[in-house]
């Protein structure tokens, strides 16, 4: 068992590098960090957010990008 502090999000690709005992027991490239979403199974999922009938609106008050 790993435990990791607290990383931020980033774009571009890490390296993590595992030591123990001293030695370094493995490197992993291309480690990404952040929040992982999986959305499948509903027909529904298809429906996009300008066809929304409020889109003008939410769109021009979101805050997140």
């Amino acid at each position: 068992v790993a435990e990791l502090p607290l990383l931020t999000a980033s774009k571009n690709p890490r390296t993590l590098t595992i030591r123990g005992d001293g030695q370094i027991r493995a490197t992993l490239n291309d480690v990404r960090v952040g929040d992982v979403w999986i959305c499948a199974g509903q027909s529904n999922m298809e429906f996009r957010c300008n066809q929304e009938a409020t889109w003008a609106t939410e769109q021009t008050s979101a805050t997140l990008p």
